[in-house]
């Protein structure tokens, strides 16, 4: 496998080009103390709330219900049956959790940030006296690292201060307001020792450079909150607790012990994340000054900090500094900044599954509280899944940003995708981090490991596995979608990271909220037959057609996004993002954010991309068989279906059901197929190419197949009256149910099928793609938009 050119990776370990590796583990620890906040104030809400469990106690006497969770109804009441008694009930106590587990968060984020607007004044005023400018106290030093700033090329200027009498240089300040203060004693020995001066400067300054002195002081702020709102007052419970000296009412119980370790894991997560961050802010900093064209002096520098060694017998997890060894090695070959390990994506999964589930049961608390009723049916099925997507909006962005920073920083370094490590290591955190929410745990409720202990380890295997395939859907397209724009992009790459990062967020929202709202059910975990006893709970007759049994098969979370409004249009859109991508052509000259070596020589990114006019041919060759395909079997089997239509006239409904299951199934194989060749086609592997020919036969199957569904029922030519006596409202209304389903369905089998492809062992491409014609430019990019135009009336006949 072919290493990226040299320009690329010091490219990717520049966090002006992309977001570093530092912002993505400031991002991780943020969104961890957060989830443990919101657990500790729910948790806290709930000891509070404790009196009441009488009064709610008495009221669900008689129902058969009062063994339930007393303030969690235990899961969506809409999917597992009737709980209005219990929601009835508890309701009167529901706005004391949601408002603590929302406040705490809150008073938070207030705490931090208005110790982030004081931290520098209070500095300043505390210190008066103690520093001076640089520029007075030694010109000649003030000149140097004026030089030395000018390398860094900063986007604002340090304000120049020393510490006469202290020993440690440090920044401090926002990004607006950078400060460097250099210790005086490293002043004076610029004289003696000036590879080491210059080496602590360098490295002061790149921390500038990598704008992390915001993040840092916030961080510290927001630590500080953490330990005085939500450690101090949850460890003062445990103590009274130990102690007796909490009330009755409120007094630790047997049941508080799953709580009780869930958020003890979380404060061992945040603790040592804290440490991971500190470490990488100063290997980061260390690569930044090893990339200054004096970089050289910071191997002087750190080969003179034996006070920052780990002390004897301390592992390293617990240090705040790396070991100099790893970080001699990182500033002499920057482009070797370790990525996020399994274990730090593990921790941010478990930080972004505490925040969704908090996040989605107090939303859906809230609507009940608000007085909404939760009458079982697809129309509360569906604003249930709207709440919780809106609700987990921010934590699933985050983890989107997350995915998509780190795809961008391995498409410039490697060669090979980091689907796995994401896709395992963030979906493993996410599924243990459920339990650890404090809406979980206050239930006794272990998510998909409830199935496990009651016997029913599939639905559980299933609906973990469905999970990590949503994150690995998400990190595959990121790289694919990487790899298309990459070679385009003249300005900034930052730019293009984040708005992926949305079109990421968008399109897997709905996914996970119907992964949310039933994984812990076991509608998330089967697949069911068409037999006649499901059809009749599904108000559905079932008509002895051939292979109705597997060609009607039904799995609910596939089959309701299948058809709910907006979810194909939010599905398809990242392929069409990708698509414009492709469809662009390459720069024309090394773009802004590619710096050169030195020499003077500038190597543009290489252009790897698959022919985006081979995906379109494929899938239209995929179209026509199943045109052809689709036009035979229903002349074959139309006997068959009119001889059953005759006997059952008023089971038109339960018909048409079976031809359009039949035509989706045709479809979606179909579709898939062209993905895997289109994906197997290119030595790219690239699988959004595969997409777009799975899409370009979903789309034609959409609109062929009222059509098919007449010559099947109807045969050739049709009678008038056949199926309907308005024939043109009969396609549409057809028409509007596989113009949502087919796509979607297609689109995942496709991703399905196209990512194992994909994972096949190939040799790297090594020819540049030629441009794309402007005549194929103008044909494809008319496709997309009649696309889009097929999606948008086929969701609305669909809503109709």
């Amino acid at each position: 496998m072919t290493a990226p050119p040299a320009d690329l990776r010091r490219a990717a370990g520049d966090p002006s080009v992309l977001p570093a590796t530092l912002s993505a583990r400031f991002l991780i620890l943020f969104v961890l103390i957060l989830a443990t906040t919101a657990s500790i104030w729910g948790y806290l809400g709930v000891r509070i709330g404790r009196p009441g469990e009488t009064r709610v106690a008495d009221c669900l006497a008689g129902t058969g219900l009062a063994d339930l969770p007393a303030y969690q109804p235990g899961g969506p009441p809409g999917l597992i049956g009737d709980t209005v008694p219990v929601i009835a009930c508890v309701a009167p106590d529901m706005g004391l959790i949601v408002w603590s587990s929302l406040a705490g968060p809150v008073a938070l984020v207030a705490g931090a940030l208005a110790g982030y607007a004081l931290a520098t004044p209070r500095r300043l005023r505390r210190r008066k006296g103690r520093l001076q400018p640089l520029d007075r106290y030694d010109p000649a030093a003030a000149a140097e690292v004026t030089g030395l700033i000018a390398g860094y090329d900063l986007r604002r200027r340090p304000v120049l201060v020393v510490a006469p009498a202290g020993r440690d240089s440090f920044v401090f300040g926002t990004g607006r307001r950078p400060y460097l203060c250099l210790a005086g004693e490293t002043v004076r020995t610029r004289r003696r020792d000036p590879l080491r001066f210059t080496g602590v400067v360098l490295h002061e300054l790149a921390h500038l450079k990598n704008r992390d002195t915001g993040p840092t002081l916030l961080l510290s702020t927001a630590w500080r909150s953490f330990l005085a709102l939500a450690v101090t007052p949850y460890l003062a419970l445990l103590a009274a607790d130990v102690t007796g000296l909490a009330p009755r009412a409120v007094r630790f119980r047997h049941d508080d012990l799953h709580t009780v370790l869930a958020i003890a894991a979380l404060l061992a997560l945040v603790t040592l994340t804290r440490l991971a961050v500190l470490r990488d802010r100063e290997l980061t900093a260390d690569a930044t000054a090893g990339r200054h064209p004096r970089g050289e002096a910071t191997t002087s520098y750190l080969t003179a900090l034996p006070h920052h060694r780990p002390r004897a017998g301390r592992p390293v997890v617990l240090s705040t500094h790396p070991p100099i060894t790893l970080r001699l090695r990182v500033a002499a070959e920057p482009w070797t900044l370790p990525p996020l390990s399994a274990a730090q994506l593990f921790g941010a999964g478990v930080g972004l599954a505490v925040l969704c589930q908090d996040a989605g049961t107090l939303a859906w608390q809230a609507l009940i509280a608000a007085g909404v009723d939760p009458v079982p049916g697809p129309r509360m099925t569906f604003l249930l899944l709207m709440v919780v997507a809106l609700a987990t909006a921010a934590p699933i962005g985050a983890l989107a940003w997350l995915v998509d920073a780190t795809a961008w920083q391995r498409r410039l370094t490697s060669a090979r995708p980091p689907v796995a490590t994401l896709s395992l290591g963030l979906g493993a955190g996410m599924l243990a981090g459920e339990p650890a929410a404090v809406s979980a745990a206050n239930a006794s409720r272990w998510g998909v490991f409830d199935g496990v202990g009651d016997g029913t380890a599939g639905p559980a295997v299933v609906s973990a596995l469905a999970l990590i395939g949503i994150v690995a859907a998400l990190a595959r397209w990121s790289w694919d979608n990487a790899g298309a724009w990459l070679p385009t992009v003249r300005g900034s790459l930052r730019r293009a990271s984040r708005r992926s990062a949305v079109i990421g967020t968008v399109a897997i929202l709905p996914w996970y909220a119907t992964w949310w709202a039933m994984h812990d059910t076991p509608l998330h975990g089967r697949l069911y037959l068409w037999t006649p006893g499901f059809a009749e709970a599904l108000s559905y007759g079932f008509l002895p057609l051939p292979g109705a049994e597997w060609l009607q098969i039904t799995y609910i979370p596939w089959d309701m996004l299948g058809w709910a409004p907006g979810v194909a249009a939010l599905t398809v859109l990242p392929i069409l993002v990708t698509t414009a991508g492709l469809l662009r052509s390459r720069a024309p000259r090394a773009p802004d954010w590619l710096r050169g070596d030195g020499t003077g020589t500038v190597t543009r990114p290489p252009d790897h991309r698959p022919p985006l006019g081979r995906a379109v041919l494929i899938g239209a060759g995929g179209a026509v068989v199943l045109l052809v395909v689709g036009t035979a079997l229903a002349l074959a089997a139309h006997e068959t279906v009119s001889g059953v239509h005759r006997q059952n006239r008023g089971a038109l409904t339960d018909l048409l059901h079976y031809l359009l299951a039949t035509a989706t199934v045709l479809t979606t194989v179909t579709g898939a197929l062209a993905a895997a060749v289109t994906t197997a086609a290119h030595r790219a592997r690239s699988v959004v190419a595969g997409l777009v020919s799975a899409l370009v036969v979903a789309l034609v199957g959409a609109m062929a197949s009222p059509a098919l569904i007449g010559v099947a029922a109807c045969g050739l030519p049709a009678g008038p009256g056949c199926l309907s006596d308005d024939p043109l409202n009969g396609y549409l209304i057809l028409f509007g149910m596989a113009g949502t389903a087919q796509p979607v369905k297609a689109i995942v089998a496709g991703m399905l099928v196209a990512g194992l492809v994909a994972t096949a062992g190939r040799r790297p491409p090594t020819a540049e793609r030629p441009p794309v014609r402007r005549a194929a430019t103008i044909l494809i990019s008319s496709g997309a938009a009649a696309a889009v135009a097929v999606l948008a009336a086929a969701s609305w006949l669909n809503l109709e």
